[in-house]
C-alpha cells in the first residue's frame, strides 16, 4: 500500500491510512520514526511508514499479537506468548514468565515515560511493571484483587489507573493498590 491522504478538518490534518481491509485491534504511533503500528482481529502485527507509505507485516513475530507499545524507541509486542521487543522490525529480546512476567497472554502493554517504567496486563496473570531493568509481578498481597486487567493510563501526579474487567478500577500509588469500584464506595 502507498496510498496516504492527508485531509483538512475542524481539529487539523488528519491521515487516512489504508491497510488493504486488515480489520484493526490497536494501533500506536512511534512519532520518532513517523511509524504506525497495527495489530490485526487475527494477532497479526503490521508497520506503515508515514513518510514512503509502505506498509509491512512483521513475521519476525511468531505469535498470536494482542497489543504493541513504543518503549524507549523499541516497540514492544504483547502475544499470546509473552512479549517481543523490536528495533527496526527485527527481535532484539523476548520476554516470558522465565524472565518475570506475571503471565504469557499479554493483554496490554503502557509505557509510563515520566518515571521510565513500563506496565504490562495479561489474561489471567499478574500485573507487571519492568522498571531499572527487571520485572516486578504484583497480586492480592498488595490490593490487586483482578487478574483481568483492560486498560492502564497514568496521571501528572505519578499514579497508574488500571481498569479491570471484574473489579472496577484501581489506583496505584508507590506500588499500593486501591480499590474504587462501586462495591467500596
Amino acid at each position: 500500500v502507498t496510498d496516504i491522504s492527508h485531509f483538512k478538518t475542524g481539529f487539523g490534518v488528519s491521515t487516512k491510512l489504508d491497510f488493504n481491509n486488515v480489520d484493526p485491534r490497536r494501533v500506536t504511533l512511534n512519532p520518532k520514526t513517523n511509524e504506525v503500528f497495527l495489530t490485526s482481529e487475527n494477532g497479526r502485527l503490521f508497520s506503515k511508514s508515514l513518510k514512503n507509505g509502505n506498509t509491512v507485516e512483521l513475521t519476525e513475530v511468531d505469535a498470536f499479537v494482542r497489543c504493541v507499545a513504543v518503549v524507549n524507541n523499541q516497540q514492544w509486542v504483547g502475544t499470546d506468548n509473552g512479549i517481543y521487543v523490536l528495533e527496526a522490525g527485527e527481535v532484539v529480546a523476548k520476554y516470558s514468565v522465565d524472565n518475570g512476567l506475571g503471565g504469557q497472554k499479554v493483554n496490554g502493554v503502557y509505557h509510563y515515560a515520566a518515571a521510565n517504567e513500563t506496565w504490562i496486563t495479561f489474561l489471567g496473570g499478574y500485573v507487571t511493571v519492568f522498571r531499572n531493568g527487571r520485572f516486578k509481578q504484583f497480586n492480592n498481597e498488595l490490593g490487586l484483587t483482578s487478574k483481568v486487567i483492560q486498560d492502564a493510563a497514568f496521571d501528572s501526579d505519578g499514579n497508574i489507573w488500571l481498569a479491570s474487567y471484574d473489579q472496577g478500577l484501581f489506583k496505584v500509588e508507590n506500588d499500593t493498590f486501591q480499590n474504587l469500584s462501586t462495591k467500596n464506595g
